[in-house]
């Protein structure tokens, strides 16, 4: 069986793990059982640093499930093709994390809903936006219960926007991402995201593509994380091409994210000599939007 889940991209500026969107960008991952042997192959982007025995992400969210669920996981061999940039605001970690909990469903037949699905993988991603946008697909809308539970819902979005990713030449993780943030925020900062990401989610959904760029601002992470990401700041402010929507940092970064409808290499080429001012090498991406989310092959 093969597994094949997109990249996806959060926040989207004030949507703060409220908003996830899934991109053209693909994990896929193959899987058979085998007889007392474990084995893992890894292709594409990231084989450098990624593990290829328990600790892989995938493997321990398989694993997670089938104990969760009283079940002795089975020996695999789990062929891996990524590409997707790993530790760059993509969703890289959400997409192991969904083929993980997939993996599991089906190699143990547990016959979990879509529900339980997501519930499981908040236990090893505790933030919604990017496990749900890349189980589901599209742009979503989600929070988690008091109960731990995952919900969602689906925004439509207009088929003529496009994702410009631009990912520069260094990691960021997200714990060091978060480290920056503040613990406590103003009232006048929290109402300034609210206000954003309600319009922001009532423009893409209505095409009112004009609320879009002041609907991107955020004062609730980008600007603590510009300290962390040269060329950040710059991009932000990037306005006045025909086509552009709006700018964002793309999840915890430092990859960065334009949303347009037009001239898309030349809105990525400007946020990329952003970078290239700070000595950073950068690559353009110009992604589609992926509706149908993570999808199961059977052989």
């Amino acid at each position: 069986m093969e597994i094949k889940v997109p990249a996806t991209t959060a926040n989207l500026g004030p949507g703060f793990d409220v908003l996830g969107l899934a991109l053209r960008l693909y994990l896929s991952v193959k899987a058979k059982k085998s007889l007392g042997a474990r084995e893992l192959i890894y292709r594409g982007r990231g084989a450098e640093s990624v593990a290829l025995d328990e600790t892989n992400l995938i493997w321990q969210t398989f694993t997670h499930v089938a104990r969760r669920e009283h079940i002795e996981a089975p020996d695999l061999v789990i062929e891996i093709d990524n590409e997707i940039p790993i530790g760059r605001g993509l969703g890289s970690s959400g997409a192991a994390v969904v083929a993980g909990v997939l993996l599991a469903n089906e190699m143990c037949r547990l016959n979990l809903s879509q529900g339980q699905l997501l519930d499981y993988a908040l236990e090893i991603e505790p933030h919604p936006d990017n496990i749900t946008a890349a189980m589901v697909g599209g742009l979503v809308a989600c929070c988690v219960t008091d109960g731990g539970h995952s919900l969602y819902a689906k925004i439509p979005i207009s088929p003529d926007i496009k994702a410009v990713v631009v990912v520069p030449d260094f990691a960021l993780a997200t714990t060091t991402a978060r480290a920056v943030l503040p613990a406590h925020y103003s009232r006048a900062d929290a109402v300034f995201n609210l206000q954003r990401v309600a319009v922001l989610a009532a423009g893409l959904g209505s095409a009112r593509l004009e609320l879009i760029a002041e609907a991107m601002r955020d004062r609730f992470h980008q600007p603590y994380r510009k300290s962390l990401i040269p060329g950040l700041e710059e991009s932000l402010e990037l306005q006045n091409i025909t086509g552009l929507l709006g700018v964002s940092l793309s999840g915890a970064g430092p990859s960065v994210l334009a949303l347009a409808v037009d001239n898309f290499a030349e809105i990525g080429e400007n946020i990329r000599t952003h970078f290239a001012r700070h000595g950073i090498e950068a690559e353009v991406l110009i992604l589609d939007i992926e509706e149908r989310g993570a999808e199961i092959v059977k052989s």
